[in-house]
């Protein structure tokens, strides 16, 4: 299942993020030596939260999307990056689809969670700004399957 939710997350983030900047997704080379501004996504954990013996299946995943922007005169660029992935993907429910696009159920994803981890440069005059997002989010398989 894991896969599933990672290709329809990266997907619907493909599809619908409309900011110009790369996405570095794991596995996936991406040059991003010369850009001002990338964006990283990782789907970090995965769990199943207690349920009862009947339930539906279901996965608690956790998203961390990494904002960098090395912007020197757009200081709040990184925030902006921030902002964007979060009004994207806070409180959405993005299917799960499998490789021939049949429905397998959905990725619930709940608001997320931001901290600066922006830290001085030994450079000076050059600093890289560091937003990260968490999401944790309830995978659920159809009823139907």
């Amino acid at each position: 299942m894991l896969q599933h939710i990672t290709r329809s997350l990266h997907s619907f983030w493909a599809a619908n993020f409309t900011v110009p900047v790369p996405t570095c997704f794991p596995g996936v080379p991406t040059r991003i030596d010369n850009a001002p501004a990338w964006i990283e996504i990782w789907v970090d954990a995965l769990g199943e939260p207690p349920r009862r013996r009947n339930s539906p299946e279901a996965t608690h995943v956790l998203i961390t999307i990494h904002a960098f922007s090395r912007h020197e005169q757009d200081k709040l660029q990184a925030q902006t990056l921030a902002d964007s992935a979060a009004e994207l993907l806070s409180q959405t429910t993005i299917p799960i689809l499998d490789e021939s696009q049949q429905p397998l159920g959905w990725l619930a994803i709940q608001e997320p969670q931001t901290r600066d981890l922006t830290r001085a440069s030994s450079d000076p005059g050059h600093l890289t700004q560091h937003l990260v997002l968490s999401l944790s989010a309830i995978a659920q398989r159809s009823t139907s399957l």
